[in-house]
This record gives C-alpha cells, structure tokens and sequence, in this order.
C-alpha cells in the first residue's frame, strides 16, 4: 500500500525528508519517501519511487540508555547515503 497522504503518514509515526538540516534522512532521498527512526536506534526508510526499504535494526540503549553514537556519528544516515551512492552508481553502468 502506498500512502501519499504526508498528514496520515506523520499520524501514523513516520517522518518525511526535510529540507534543512533536520531531516532524519542524508539529504539524498525523494520527497515522497517516509519512515521512522526509533528511541532504540532502530531505523526504517521507505522510498516507493525506487522501490527501496532500507531497515537497520539495533540496541542503542546498550550498554546504557546514555549511549548516542548512533546519532553523533550519522550511522543510520551515512549507511542510507552509501545505499543511495550505490545505485547510482550502478544505474551508470
């Protein structure tokens, strides 16, 4: 099922892309994609343009819910951008 409907969407606790800098995206992903990332570190992308579903899945809390080197390093977003980078890249050959 694919929802454009961006204030349903945000009901049901997805994010979309943002046009500065807080967007919980890497800035490389169409408008029309949406998803979530989560308190535990847990992050899902949908993006129906290029059929894709990125889902990274992990315990930021451990060893103690003081733990942010998922968000300090950009993690999620940077292993999203070499997604991105990829296909690009192999759309060229």
């Amino acid at each position: 099922m694919y929802i454009r409907d961006w204030e349903l969407l945000a009901r049901l606790g997805f994010d979309k892309p943002q046009i500065d800098d807080s967007s919980p995206t890497c800035g490389c992903v169409p408008m029309s994609s949406f998803g979530h990332s989560g308190f535990t570190g847990t992050y899902a992308w949908a993006d129906p343009d290029n059929q894709i579903v990125y889902v990274f899945l992990s315990n930021r809390t451990y060893p103690s819910m003081n733990n942010n080197k998922l968000s300090k390093n950009n993690i999620r977003t940077e292993i999203q951008r070499i997604i991105y980078n990829s296909l690009k890249w192999f759309r060229w050959k």
